[in-house]
C-alpha cells in the first residue's frame, strides 16, 4: 500500500508512454500507474512525448502543452535519455525559473557520464547550465551518482524497477530435465545475440529460447539452422508469466544500465547469467549471479555449463534472485520519488 500525503503534490510528468515498448516507455508508464494509486494526494499531469528525437514542429507542440499546463503544477519532472533531455532543457529550465516551478530530471540509462565527457563545448554548456542546475537530478546507477555528485547540488540514485508479484511459483530443489534458458530483449548485435547463437552450438542438451523485436536490419533468418529458437515479441503483460517457464535468464549485452528484464527475472526467481558490465556489477554480489566477458561465446558456454552441471548451484542462484528482487520494488521506489518531490516543495 502506497503512502498518503497531507498536502497535495502537483507534478507535471513529461516522458514517453508506450507504444513502442521499451525500457524507458515501460518505466515511465509504471511510474504513472503507481502515482495514480495515490491520486487523492498526488495530482499528476502527464504529457506523453517521445523526446529522443525532436524536430521543430513536435518541439513547438510540446512547448505549447507545457506552457498551457504549467500553472496547474508545482514541479516539472522530465523522464528521458540524456539526449532527449538536452533537446528540451534550455526551454524547460528558463520556463521553470520564470514561473517559479521546481525542476526534476530523471535520466534513463547508464551512459550519461560518457555522453557528458565526450560532448562538444555547446553540449557541455547546455548540460552544465540547464541540466546540472535543476532542483533534482535522478540517475540510474551508483557510478553516475558518484560522478555527478560533485557537479549537482541534489543528485540521487534512482534505479530501474518493476512491479513485484507475491503469487508466482517458487523454484524447486528438484530441478531435473533439460535446462531452459531465456533471452528477452531487443535483438541486435550489441545485445550479444550472435555470441549466444554461436555458443548454443556447443550446448546440445540446453534449451535456449529468444523473445524480442528485431533492430538494425536483423530478421528471423539469423536463427535458421541454429539450436536457438525464436518465439516473437512478448507484450509487457506476458513477460512475467513466460519467464516462470524457464530456469535462467541470459543477457550477453555489450552495454547496459540497470536492465528492467533482469529485475523481472529476479522477481520470478530465475538465475541470472550476464556480462560483467560496471552497472551489472553494481547490482549484484559476485556470488549472486554468473558473469562473463562481453563478446565472448566461450564465456557464455562456461556460464551455462556451471548451472547445467550443478543443479544445486542453480537452485541457490534462483533463491538469491528472489531475495534480491525486493531492492527494485516499484512501490518502494515510487514512494521514494514522492518523498523527494515533497522535500523540493518544503525547500520553497
Amino acid at each position: 500500500m502506497l503512502k498518503r500525503y497531507k498536502n497535495k503534490i502537483r507534478i507535471m510528468l513529461l516522458g514517453p508512454l508506450p507504444p513502442p515498448l521499451g525500457g524507458t516507455t515501460v518505466l515511465f508508464q509504471l511510474l504513472n500507474e503507481e502515482l495514480s494509486l495515490i491520486k487523492e494526494n498526488v495530482i499528476i499531469k502527464t504529457i506523453d512525448v517521445n523526446i529522443r528525437k525532436i524536430s521543430p514542429i513536435p518541439f513547438f507542440k510540446i512547448a505549447l502543452q507545457i506552457l498551457r499546463n504549467i500553472h496547474k503544477v508545482d514541479i516539472i519532472s522530465i523522464h528521458a535519455s540524456i539526449r532527449g533531455i538536452v533537446s528540451l532543457s534550455g526551454y524547460i529550465f528558463i520556463l521553470s525559473k520564470v514561473c517559479n516551478k521546481k525542476l526534476a530530471y530523471r535520466i534513463f540509462g547508464g551512459n550519461f557520464y560518457k555522453y557528458y565527457y565526450n560532448s562538444n563545448l555547446l553540449l557541455k554548456f547546455i548540460i552544465n547550465n540547464f541540466v546540472l542546475k535543476s532542483d533534482l537530478l535522478l540517475v540510474e546507477t551508483k557510478y553516475l551518482h558518484e560522478k555527478f555528485a560533485p557537479l549537482h547540488k541534489n543528485v540521487q540514485w534512482f534505479p530501474n524497477h518493476r512491479k513485484m508479484y507475491s503469487d508466482l511459483p517458487k523454484p524447486s530443489k528438484n530441478i531435473n530435465g533439460k535446462l531452459k534458458i531465456v533471452f528477452i530483449s531487443h535483438i541486435r548485435k550489441e545485445k550479444g545475440i550472435f555470441e549466444l547463437i554461436e555458443a548454443a552450438e556447443s550446448l546440445p542438451d540446453v534449451q535456449i529460447d529468444v523473445y524480442g523485436p528485431f533492430y538494425d536490419g536483423l530478421s528471423g533468418n539469423i536463427f535458421d539452422n541454429t539450436k536457438v529458437k525464436y518465439f516473437g515479441v512478448l507484450g509487457p503483460e506476458e513477460v512475467i508469466k513466460k519467464m516462470t517457464e524457464y530456469d535462467a535468464l541470459i543477457l550477453p549485452s555489450y552495454k547496459e544500465g540497470y536492465p528492467g528484464i533482469v529485475i523481472e527475472a529476479l522477481s520470478c526467481g530465475l538465475a541470472v547469467l550476464c556480462t560483467n558490465l560496471p552497472s551489472l556489477k553494481e547490482m549484484f554480489k559476485e556470488e549472486d549471479v554468473i558473469m562473463f566477458e562481453p563478446e565472448n561465446k566461450n564465456g557464455i558456454i562456461e556460464a551455462i555449463n556451471k548451472i547445467n552441471n550443478n543443479r544445486n548451484l542453480l537452485y541457490e542462484l534462483r533463491m538469491k534472485s528472489l531475495q534480491k528482487a525486493s531492492e527494485f520494488d516499484s512501490k518502494i521506489l515510487t514512494e521514494k520519488y514522492i518523498e523527494m518531490c515533497k522535500k523540493l516543495l518544503e525547500k520553497s
